[in-house]
């Protein structure tokens, strides 16, 4: 069957940290994506003298990223702390959300959620972000010496998102464009097999997926007897049981 040390890269396949000290680690490692109420709308009030203020307000007291360097084969927490005063004691207020970590003045990471909730009172946001190795230039540096290889899927999907965000303005088209040609430069060798599509069926079925295009990353790396590297937590959830699904630290 034969690459038994080639490994099959996913489209989620990302670059961040690296080595980081053990103070950020245990820092980062404490932090689980989701949002906590750490001060009541009262405190809050009294604090920033809302009453004085034109409502809704809004702050938002830090912005971080946790380690604070990154590099390939890892992942990074981005938090936010925010303050809201509504108009009324106990409304929410829904906007949308855009996040954009550039490197050297090019965007990395565009993420926009078009419905997110400001809440009255202090609140700590943690969310997970993963990049893309393709993102920067030397992004599957971590995986320098390993074999890699991918289902022609990969190009089509990363290029149809590329060209979507493009379309809607998230992303400079120089930008998407880099990436793009980055990707065509790659390390990661396009892989065919005869029973690609067979074997992405019977993996989508075993799985409970409604659709095979991740099916097809999990077929090819147990079509070539190779591990499947992925930070795609969906992916790696519903193929973990598997037991060839890893993430970039664990190679």
């Amino acid at each position: 069957m034969g690459h038994p040390k080639a490994l099959a890269i996913a489209l989620a396949l990302v670059l961040a940290t690296g080595c980081a000290g053990t103070r950020w680690w245990l820092q980062k490692s404490l932090r689980s994506p989701g949002e906590d109420l750490v001060d009541f709308p009262e405190a809050v009030w009294q604090e920033y003298d809302c009453d004085l203020q034109k409502r809704p307000f809004f702050v938002i007291e830090r912005n971080e990223l946790v380690p604070p360097e990154v590099r390939s084969g890892g992942e990074f927490n981005h938090r936010v702390v925010y303050v809201m005063c509504p108009v009324n004691p106990t409304e929410v207020v829904t906007g949308s959300l855009a996040t954009r970590i550039r490197f050297k003045g090019a965007p990395i990471v565009v993420d926009r959620q078009p419905a997110w909730d400001l809440k009255p009172g202090r609140w700590v946001v943690d969310a997970t972000v993963a990049l893309s190795a393709s993102a920067v230039a030397g992004g599957f540096d971590e995986l320098r010496g390993e074999p890699l290889v991918a289902p022609a899927l990969m190009w089509s999907e990363a290029r149809s998102v590329l060209h979507e965000m493009t379309w809607r303005g998230e992303v400079a088209r120089e930008d998407a464009e880099a990436t793009r040609r980055r990707l065509e430069t790659s390390p990661v060798r396009r892989r065919e097999h005869r029973r690609l599509g067979e074997e992405a069926w019977r993996v989508a079925d075993q799985l409970g997926w409604a659709k095979t295009y991740d099916a097809e990353y999990v077929a090819l790396a147990l079509l070539l007897g190779c591990r499947l590297v992925t930070l795609d937590a969906r992916l790696r959830r519903g193929a973990e049981r598997l037991g060839l699904v890893i993430g970039p630290g664990g190679i």
